[in-house]
């Protein structure tokens, strides 16, 4: 298949240099420092009923005990965020996905 006009090739070496340093950035935040960095941003009473599981693209996805803890999350959404990105940094955590579990 012909290469499209106006396209240059790029190196393999620097597609998976890429590739490594995406993967990397998403790797920086232990769990351990992420559970106790949520507990500060959602406080104590919330982080009994949620929990951070992963973080996917720079989304983390939260399992939420109830629809009415999403709610309340939710709402508190825009605090929550700007708590973790304070911490971790605004290029780490761009979004919270909340889905309930159990």
């Amino acid at each position: 298949m012909p290469r499209p006009k106006n396209k240059k090739a790029i190196p393999v070496g620097d597609l998976v240099k890429g590739l490594i340093q995406k993967l990397d950035s998403e790797k920086d935040i232990s769990e351990d420092e992420l559970l106790k960095v949520w507990e500060g941003a959602v406080g104590k009473k919330a982080s009994l009923h949620s929990k951070p599981v992963a973080l996917s693209r720079k989304d983390l996805k939260i399992k939420v005990e109830s629809s009415s803890w999403i709610q309340e999350l939710t709402l508190n959404k825009r605090q929550i965020l700007k708590k973790l990105q304070s911490h971790f940094g605004r290029d780490k955590i761009k979004d919270l996905k909340f889905k309930v579990y159990g």
